[in-house]
């Protein structure tokens, strides 16, 4: 009787773990149902804080003024400046060189890259719409 007893114990050991064991996995499944809108939520305020987080580091619209005004030449004048709401920056410079605007702008910190879309013939120089890349 007593080798009876002691050759159970391993076999009723497995089918306590196994009985645990699956225990387990139903509690975890049924915490990860509950949990999931939670995950979703918290994905969209991850979503939300990144872009907050661009929009705060992105230079303000008045900066980037400022900072276009200190490229330009005297005899320049800013025609127009745009932000799209992708957050591209469109200006348009009424120079007499593009040329020379052009190598100006690319030395000013804080400004995107930007490349020349259009030129147009107005008021006795060119106007030059730039964009950011």
């Amino acid at each position: 009787m007593i080798a009876l007893l002691l050759a159970s114990i391993p076999f009723s050991s497995w089918i306590g773990a196994e009985w645990l064991t699956r225990g387990a996995r139903a509690d975890v499944a049924a915490m990860a149902r509950r949990a999931a809108p939670m995950r979703q939520a918290r994905a969209g305020e991850a979503r939300t804080r990144r872009n907050l987080a661009q929009w705060v580091a992105a230079p303000h619209a008045v900066q980037q003024v400022d900072r276009l005004g200190s490229a330009l030449d005297d005899a320049d004048r800013l025609v127009s400046v745009e932000r799209a709401a992708d957050g591209m920056l469109a200006v348009d410079v009424l120079t007499a060189d593009p040329a020379r605007l052009r190598t100006r702008l690319r030395a000013v910190p804080g400004i995107p890259p930007l490349r020349t879309v259009a030129e147009r013939r107005g008021d006795g120089a060119l106007i030059v719409r730039f964009r950011s890349r």
